[in-house]
């Protein structure tokens, strides 16, 4: 995580400024993923992750690729839907 998106005990700060367009920012605040990014347009996009399980694996992950986690949860949903 770079220092566009940090957290403290009052909550997230986020500094649209140091955002590269497209790039997906994140961090865990209260037992949620929060998502930011800004698009093309310069708009600044927030989401919100509450799926505890996949909140545990972006927690315990050694890795800051959030895309990667969210595509290989996604794939997981999927496989599960189709049994």
């Amino acid at each position: 995580m770079s220092d566009a998106v940090t957290v403290d005990d009052e909550g997230p700060k986020i500094k649209p400024e140091l955002m590269e367009p497209e790039q997906i920012y994140h961090c865990i605040y209260k037992d949620v993923i929060l998502l930011f990014f800004v698009d093309e347009q310069k708009f600044l996009n927030c989401y919100e992750i509450a799926e505890p399980v996949l909140v545990e694996k972006v927690k315990n992950s050694d890795t800051v690729n959030i895309e990667e986690m969210l595509k290989e949860y996604c794939n997981a949903l999927k496989k599960d839907a189709h049994k």
